[in-house]
């Protein structure tokens, strides 16, 4: 009985994350950028980026790219994104169907979405290597980036990310191994997730994607073919 309190109380702080994001999201989409972002165009979809400090690639400071965390808009790195600036180049944007950014109506996969990034970065012409920086689920994304395109990054930076090498993905074995009945917790897990998805409004598309392909993932860890190869390069993680 405890063990189950336990994964009920799990649940309900992943069902709490997820809802946090729907203001900020919202907000995004109802109002104009402040600040100077841009719309690029990639394919006939527009997405939402914001760029600064470009004054100091011709110095040979590699660009910084910033990966946001799940279904977060482009305000999320606001609180860093102007002193990064201040000593290098630096790119945000959000990803198909996240804020102002166009659905684009891709399979979601993340080497789909880093394929998207990488022609984002290319149409802004802002040459690689690049230092990646990723948050939460982020940090899945910058590491099948690095995985997939080794000559194009220079560091990998993880903030606070999803451990996408931990085979018990959002804690599914540990609940088993704390005596949880596996089809009770499956049912369970399933009917949350179920109850999230269908509570997320249909112009989140892109939101909704991430959160299915996450939900689809969750008790396995993702294959080292899907992340690629993980170059030699400096790593630096904040928790």
């Amino acid at each position: 009985m405890k063990s189950l309190f336990t994964v009920k109380r799990f649940m309900s702080w992943i069902l709490l994350v997820g809802f946090s994001h729907f203001p900020a999201l919202i907000l995004a989409q109802e109002n104009s950028a402040k600040d100077l972002s841009q719309f690029v165009e990639i394919e006939g979809y527009k997405y939402h980026v914001k760029v600064g400090g470009q004054e100091h690639i011709e110095k040979g400071i590699p660009v910084v790219v910033l990966e946001s965390g799940f279904g977060s808009p482009l305000m999320t790195w606001d609180t860093i994104f102007n002193d990064i600036a201040k000593i290098a180049p630096v790119m945000a944007y959000e990803r198909s169907g996240v804020g102002q950014s166009e659905w684009n109506q891709m399979e979601y996969s993340p080497l789909n979405v880093v394929e998207l990034l990488r022609k984002i970065l290319i149409k802004l012409e802002l040459p690689p290597p690049y230092v990646l920086a990723g948050h939460s689920w982020g940090g899945v994304l910058i590491r099948t980036y690095a995985g997939h395109f080794p000559n194009e990054v220079k560091a990998l930076a993880y903030i606070d990310p999803t451990d996408f090498t931990n085979t018990d993905f959002y804690g599914y074995t540990t609940a088993l191994e704390l005596g949880v009945d596996s089809l009770t917790l499956k049912k369970y897990m399933d009917e949350s997730f179920d109850f999230m998805l269908k509570s997320i409004p249909d112009n989140l598309a892109g939101y909704k994607a991430e959160m299915k392909f996450i939900v689809n993932t969750f008790t396995s860890n993702f294959e080292d073919e899907d992340l690629g190869s993980l170059p030699k390069i400096p790593i630096v993680v904040f928790v």
